[in-house]
């Protein structure tokens, strides 16, 4: 297609360019600043949205991992709820639809510990509940490790599994190592 009626076709494209359907974004999320790192996943006829959502504390604004339904157009089906514990940062948070329930894994640490981070884990189902009690995938980093961060989870068509970085420092150690959970 010549978009531009220059004669020219799709220029700067391979294949099929994509066109923005909505001209206009609308707000999915009442809460306004401090939203970020959304990670959403289609479940067949709408969205799941897990998001960070900043909130105030006695030590600062801290992150929490929150989670809105969408119907097909990207309009909210649910009030947003909040998935990690109060009293812990929450953030980086990654979604995956298995079928028939949401899994979001999250980056989590005790408000006021700088740099002892874990993985944490919840079931939320299709109608945008939280169905289980939030399960801590990693405990405690061993010594020389800061923490373990980033998670990205996905479905294998069985069960979630959950790849994060561990991150190692001090005594000859600096850098970060890749890890592999599969979750039951």
């Amino acid at each position: 297609v010549d978009d531009d009626c220059d004669g020219e076709i799709d220029e700067g494209c391979r294949g099929t360019c994509a066109v923005a359907l909505d001209t206009t974004p609308f707000e999915i999320a009442p809460g306004g600043a401090g939203q970020n790192r959304p990670s959403p996943g289609w479940d067949g006829s709408g969205y799941g949205v897990a998001y960070e959502q900043g909130e105030s504390t006695p030590n600062g604004t801290q992150p929490a991992v929150w989670f809105v339904r969408l119907d097909a157009g990207g309009q909210p089906q649910t009030v947003p709820i909040r998935v990690s514990p109060a009293g812990r940062y929450g953030g980086h948070p990654s979604l995956a639809w298995s079928g028939s329930e949401y899994g979001v894994a999250w980056e989590q640490r005790t408000v006021g510990q700088s740099q002892v981070h874990n993985v944490a884990f919840a079931r939320i189902d299709a109608s945008g509940e939280v169905v289980t009690a939030v399960r801590e995938i990693t405990k405690d980093p061993p010594p020389l490790t800061t923490g373990f961060r980033e998670p990205a989870l996905v479905w294998d068509g069985g069960r979630f599994v959950v790849i994060f970085t561990e991150s190692e420092t001090g005594a000859g150690g600096s850098g970060r190592v890749l890890r592999f959970v599969r979750l039951d």
